[in-house]
């Protein structure tokens, strides 16, 4: 597998970027699954699928990955092995108040997602205690 590790301003980019339900651009905004399709594309050089959805409908943060199709790209993993490009499944209320977030360790045990006030970038163990599950792409050339 390919990774292609971005400089850390290139997240720093996204800082700001409004949040917007099904957002799925920089110039329109983005929900956590869009910013995630963006960054997955760009560091794995993947296009995940982006099925037509309903957000309420998910009740735990791993139904994401069930919902999204994605496992056959991802394995669980324990959150001390946590690194550069793998997802962070978080029960976390936000914009919707639907308890399901969805984010990307950058590095530096920091995590990129959104939340209402746009794209933002914390530290891990500011989120360790909503986390309930870390993926890491398991993709094949």
């Amino acid at each position: 597998m390919s990774i292609n590790i971005l400089p850390k301003n290139s997240f720093e980019d996204y800082l700001g970027i409004p949040y917007k339900e099904h957002g799925r651009t920089k110039e329109e905004g983005f929900d956590c699954w869009g910013l995630m399709l963006e960054l997955v594309k760009k560091i794995y050089g993947v296009v995940l699928p982006d099925p037509n959805y309903k957000i309420t409908t998910f009740q735990d943060p791993n139904d994401i990955i069930m919902t999204y199709d994605i496992s056959q790209w991802v394995i669980p993993i324990p959150i001390t092995q946590i690194s550069y490009g793998d997802l962070i499944a978080l029960r976390i209320f936000t914009v919707s108040k639907i308890p399901c977030h969805i984010g990307m360790c950058i590095g530096s045990r920091e995590i990129i997602h959104t939340m209402n006030h746009g794209v933002v970038i914390h530290k891990l163990n500011i989120l360790k205690k909503y986390t309930v599950g870390i993926y890491r792409f398991n993709i094949h050339d």
